[in-house]
C-alpha cells in the first residue's frame, strides 16, 4: 500500500493565520504551517495524533504545496548545502508524520503499511520520492554526518523523539547535536546493561555506529576509538558518567520498537477547543 502524503484537504484559516500559512510556490519556501503543527501537536517527542486527525489542514497544505519546491525545481532557496539538508529532514519528519495521521487510529504503522520507509512516499521538487530516497537525500547533502540519522523520525517510538520546531539551516549544527543528546537519554536508542555487559543500541545509533566512530577518529587523529568515545563529545556530565560505567562492553541491537509515537490525551483534552475563530 502506498500513500500520498500530499493531498490537499480543504480547511478555512482565521484572518490572523492568513498571512503565515499560504503555502510555497516557485516563488515563496514557508515551513510555518508545520512549525504550527509541531508547536501544537508535539510535545515531549511525542505526537497527539487523536487531535492532530481531526485538524491535519496545514499539515495537509504544507505538504501539498512542496510538489515543486526543492533544491532541483527553486535552486533560489538554497543556497548552500544546510539549507538543503535542513530541508529534507523537515521533509523526511513531515511525510512520516503525515502517514501516520492518515493510518491513524493505529497501534503501528509497520503491520498496516508494510515496509513503511519504501511504501511511504510524496510528491516533492518535482518528483516522487519514498522516505528512504528523502533520507538518502538528506544524508547527501549533509555529508553523511550519522547525527542525520538521529533527526529523522518515523512514527515510532524506536526511531527517538520527535522535536518540537523544524530544522533550520542557521541552527543545524546545534539541532543535530541535540539529537544525539536526546538519543542518550532514550532506552529505546541507547541502554546500558550491566548484568551482562552489555550496551544497546536503538537501530539509528547502531547502523551508522562506526561512522560515529570514524569522524571521532578523523577529528582528534586517533585510531583506536569506541562508539562510547564518539557519543560522549554530544553528551552531558550525567550521560558522560554513564558512558564511562560501560567501558569495555559488548555493543549490540535493541530490537525496533515499532509503537506508535503518540502521546496519550484524555477524552477532554484542551486540544478539542479552537480558540482562533474557526468554524
Amino acid at each position: 500500500m502506498s500513500i500520498l502524503a500530499g493531498f490537499l484537504l480543504a480547511g478555512c484559516l482565521s484572518r490572523k493565520e492568513v498571512d503565515t500559512v499560504r503555502g510555497n510556490t516557485p516563488g515563496r519556501l514557508d515551513y510555518s504551517p508545520y512549525q504550527i503543527v509541531l508547536v501544537k501537536y508535539v510535545s515531549n517527542g511525542l505526537v497527539k495524533y487523536r487531535s492532530l486527525k481531526s485538524d491535519s489542514r496545514r499539515l495537509d497544505e504544507f505538504m501539498q504545496s512542496l510538489t515543486n519546491v526543492g533544491p532541483h525545481g527553486t535552486p533560489q532557496y538554497f543556497a548552500g548545502k544546510k539549507q538543503e539538508l535542513a530541508f529534507w529532514i523537515n521533509v523526511y519528519n513531515a511525510t512520516a508524520m503525515q502517514a501516520a495521521v492518515r493510518a491513524y487510529p493505529v497501534k503501528t504503522v509497520n503491520p498496516i503499511l508494510g515496509n513503511f520507509e519504501n511504501n511511504v512516499w510524496l510528491v516533492v521538487d518535482g518528483r516522487r520520492l519514498t522516505l528512504n530516497q528523502i533520507a538518502e537525500l538528506a544524508r547527501r547533502a549533509g555529508g553523511y554526518d550519522p547525527r542525520i540519522e538521529l533527526a529523522m523520525i518515523l512514527p515510532a517510538k524506536g526511531s527517538g523523539e520527535l522535536p518540537s520546531e523544524i530544522y533550520q539551516a542557521e541552527k543545524i549544527e546545534e539541532q543535530l547535536n541535540e539529537a544525539v543528546n536526546r538519543a542518550l537519554n532514550n532506552l529505546l536508542l541507547m541502554k546500558i546493561d550491566h548484568e551482562h555487559w552489555t550496551i544497546w543500541l536503538g537501530r539509528s545509533v547502531y547502523r551508522v555506529r562506526q561512522r560515529f566512530i570514524d569522524d571521532y577518529n578523523k577529528t582528534y587523529q586517533t585510531e583506536n576509538a569506541t562508539i562510547l568515545n564518539a557519543l560522549g563529545t554530544f553528551a552531558d556530565t550525567n550521560q558522560r558518567r554513564r558512558l564511562n560505567s560501560a567501558l569495555g562492553y559488548h555493543v549490540t541491537e535493541l530490537k525496533f520498537d515499532w509503537s506508535l509515537n503518540e502521546m496519550a490525551q484524555p477524552p477532554c483534552s484542551m486540544d478539542y477547543l479552537d480558540f482562533s475563530g474557526n468554524k
